[in-house]
């Protein structure tokens, strides 16, 4: 498990936490909510949540309040759609507009 609630993180250390996880399949939960990842910061989540080798495998991830906007939150919900492992998140609180409930939908099977 990570835990950096609001600890102020930013896009740049995001990379670095995708890198560990990528390396660790032991953790199985991140939670990040209030920090200012952005939608750069999306990326490198997408990046831990596709890793392969070894496979990823995080279940729960907590993103709300990142400031990850529209685009954010449809990187990260792409992502979780190919994942066999993802099973909660939480977008909550990302000024994410109308052009993503179709991902979201998607995501959650409607």
């Amino acid at each position: 498990e990570i835990n950096r609630v609001g600890k102020g993180l930013i896009a740049s250390d995001m990379e670095e936490i995708a890198t560990y996880v990528c390396a660790h399949p032991n953790v199985t939960r991140l939670f990040l909510s209030g920090n200012s990842i952005g939608p750069e910061g999306a990326r490198h989540i997408e990046r831990l949540i596709t890793c392969e080798d070894p496979p990823c495998r995080v279940s729960r991830i907590d993103l709300r309040h990142n400031g990850l906007g529209t685009a954010g939150c449809k990187v990260i919900a792409y992502a979780s759609m190919k994942s066999l492992t993802v099973t909660r998140l939480d977008l909550s609180a990302n000024s994410v507009g109308v052009e993503c409930a179709p991902v979201l939908a998607q995501l959650v099977g409607w």
